[in-house]
């Protein structure tokens, strides 16, 4: 598939069309930038999201976040920043790419950065430098975090953390504590999944899952979910100190918050989409003492607890078997096909070489 050289790389031009395979340039590194051999990245709802037309990113450009992959190259600016790092190693890095100089970057807003740049999400018109997972190699722009992996921590495992386990991470940090409470998660795909497996390893008392797909209730059954119903009307009013719902759907939204303890707290993490607004009875908010939060993106601390949470997690709960299929790169749009009705679904530039 590629020379010593040249890069190959998934092209996604616009919706309805199959992402192209073409050659490029090996690139050549600009200040603070690292030069990253994928090995595996799964594909995301975002990105379906993208290729079907529902999420605004024009083409041409390289799709593919939840990456991992092997340092080939590391920016002189880059290795007087993070001195730990050395070519060769196996490393996850943010989706989120700051200036840290703004002043959203200085009030600890990172994640919202006047300068910010998403690895696997931006339009590159006649860029000949792949800044997204589905490609043999990439550039991770500067002000990403890149941390290194855990050598026994399962590819599989590893791929996602930069996307659903650092969001999960955000989530629970800005609940602040989940112990001995009754939470409730509503949406079962890869974020709620693993939200479920986090409430259970910091000590939740009980983890209610809704979802209204018999596999995903079983998937949460798997990652520790202490009861899963089919919809909200069948948990118990007044039952959940702490809320996340991944769904982002209104309807759910609105049942969710009735579930709401005294003191309780309701997380926003699916509302990433355009939906018609919310409506809440201000007076419940007011009485039962509530407190609803967004979260969007995470912080460069979130990632470095999702690996270790997944180092030691997924000797407990079978994260490694949520990615249903591998696929090579030649086959990306197999794959894109595929992940539309899995958890997740894996594409693997190696497995092209090993051809």
């Amino acid at each position: 598939m590629m020379d010593g050289s040249k890069a190959t790389a998934a092209v996604f031009a616009k919706p309805g069309d199959a992402l192209s395979l073409e050659q490029k340039e090996m690139p050549q590194l600009r200040a603070g930038e690292a030069l990253v051999e994928i090995e595996q990245c799964t594909i995301c709802a975002s990105d379906l999201h993208t290729i079907r037309g529902r999420r605004p990113v024009g083409g041409p450009t390289v799709l593919g976040h939840e990456a991992i992959g092997y340092l080939r190259a590391i920016s002189p600016e880059l290795q007087q920043s993070q001195t730990e790092l050395k070519t060769g190693d196996r490393v996850t890095w943010s989706i989120i790419a700051c200036c840290g100089a703004c002043d959203r970057c200085d009030a600890g807003v990172t994640q919202k950065c006047r300068e910010l740049k998403k690895f696997g999400h931006e339009t590159q018109i006649n860029d000949q430098r792949p800044m997204g997972g589905f490609a043999s190699h990439a550039i991770i722009p500067a002000g990403a975090t890149i941390v290194a992996l855990p050598n026994e921590l399962p590819t599989s495992v590893a791929a996602p953390a930069n996307c659903a386990t650092a969001t999960v991470v955000a989530a629970f940090r800005t609940a602040k504590n989940c112990r001995d409470q009754t939470v409730l998660i509503v949406g079962a795909g890869m974020l709620g999944i693993t939200a479920t497996a986090y409430a259970r390893h910091h000590g939740a008392k009980e983890v209610i899952v809704v979802d209204p797909q018999e596999e995903r209730r079983r998937w949460a059954k798997k990652f520790g979910a202490t009861q899963t119903v089919s919809e909200l009307s069948a948990v118990d009013l007044d039952v959940a100190d702490l809320i996340v719902d991944m769904s982002g759907i209104p309807d759910a939204i609105e049942a969710a918050i009735g579930h709401l303890n005294i003191g309780g707290i309701l997380i926003l993490v699916g509302s990433v989409f355009p939906a018609r607004p919310v409506q809440i009875s201000a007076e419940q908010m007011v009485r039962k003492l509530n407190r609803i939060e967004g979260v969007h993106n995470y912080r460069a601390e979130d990632l470095r607890e999702a690996v270790d949470f997944l180092a030691t997690a997924s000797t407990i709960f079978p994260f490694e078997s949520l990615v249903e299929q591998k696929f090579s790169l030649d086959r990306v749009n197999d794959a894109i096909d595929a992940a539309e009705s899995a958890v997740r679904v894996a594409v693997c530039p190696g497995l092209d070489r090993k051809n």
